[in-house]
């Protein structure tokens, strides 16, 4: 995982203090949708893939998943520094995070995405989740950036954008 992606995760388990991991990765879902139809970019490194209970960004749910094995048998991981998980899926943070990280307007997302949708019940955010993007790739992988961002009206001036920023992202250092 991406420095930039622990750091938003922390920014969210912190700023959601109790959150579970499926309404992390759905409040993160709506927040790049928001931030993707808004600016023409990406929030996260990670690519959201259409799984059985809504798009997930899956490098980050493994990364999750391993913590949490890791940590139940009592073992260090790469993410052991930053996170606890408690009560099998609930999220803890253990350090802050580097605001640095987070521009004005990854926040602003991710905070009316936490206010949206952060409250919402498995079932509520499943179904919100179970849009026509999700509809379209499910059993096919990634989701493509353009179909999460149309899927709230984007037009087609900022789709061009949005694939001219994927197009020149830099290589991500891990």
């Amino acid at each position: 995982m991406s420095p930039k992606d622990i750091n938003i995760l922390l920014y969210i388990a912190k700023k959601a203090e109790g959150i579970d991991y499926y309404t992390l990765f759905k409040v993160l879902y709506f927040a790049e949708q928001l931030h993707l139809s808004t600016y023409g970019d990406c929030i996260l490194d990670d690519e959201f893939h259409a799984l059985p209970y809504g798009p997930v960004p899956t490098a980050m749910y493994d990364d999750i998943k391993q913590l949490k094995n890791l940590s139940e048998r009592g073992i260090q991981g790469a993410l052991s520094n930053f996170f606890a998980i408690e009560e099998e899926t609930k999220i803890s943070v253990l350090v802050q995070p580097d605001m640095d990280m987070l521009s004005e307007s990854v926040i602003e997302c991710i905070d009316e995405s936490i206010e949206k949708n952060a409250h919402l019940g498995f079932t509520a955010l499943k179904r919100k989740s179970h849009g026509p993007a999700w509809e379209a790739f499910h059993g096919k992988g990634v989701i493509p950036r353009q179909e999460i961002a149309k899927e709230v009206g984007a037009s087609a001036e900022m789709l061009n954008y949005i694939q001219f920023t994927l197009d020149n992202r830099q290589p991500i250092l891990r």
